[in-house]
């Protein structure tokens, strides 16, 4: 347990735990780390918003897994309290799997919305901003494709081409 109000290690190092056997495709370990944030005890500073985090990270974990339905209510769940915050990657995220659940579904209605909420908090990312960047153009290239607007398809795939070669530089 913590030593202090203010100590959140054990919680950041599941967080992270769950996100390095989500990035190898392990997703049950995944979400037992996940999960194991929510049963803690820990009683630290912050503490709704990582029970949020890890609620997110469990609707990301489920579209990976074709559970869209499930992905969904979660993460619909807790994103109007995540949004108050200031960790705008996690909300593009966030958006970005809600985008890739609603493709998943074959249900476009939604997309545009969502896709552009993705760039809105993409841009505002102070993190990783880039790495949002990628998945904004990439569902927004993607949509636009499946719309038949292929103008602006490659108009989205030119965007993230250069964010590839400035990486590059």
């Amino acid at each position: 347990p913590p030593r202090s109000f203010t100590d959140c290690a054990n919680l950041d190092a599941r967080k992270i735990i769950g996100i390095c056997y989500a990035n190898t495709n392990r997703m049950d370990s995944s979400d037992y780390y996940f999960q194991s944030t929510l049963k803690s005890k820990d009683s630290v500073l912050k503490r709704p918003v990582y029970n949020a985090i890890a609620l997110s990270h469990l609707a990301c974990n489920a579209m990976l897994k074709g559970e869209y339905d499930k992905s969904l209510v979660l993460d619909l769940e807790v994103l109007p309290f995540l949004k108050k915050g200031d960790d705008y990657g996690h909300v593009a995220g966030m958006y970005a799997c809600q985008c890739l659940s609603y493709f998943g579904m074959k249900e476009s209605s939604q997309i545009a919305m969502l896709a552009d909420s993705v760039l809105y908090y993409a841009q505002k990312d102070k993190y990783n901003k880039n790495k949002r960047l990628k998945q904004a153009y990439t569902i927004l290239a993607r949509y636009s494709a499946k719309q038949g607007d292929i103008d602006k398809a490659q108009e989205y795939n030119d965007s993230l081409i250069s964010i590839y070669k400035a990486e590059d530089k």
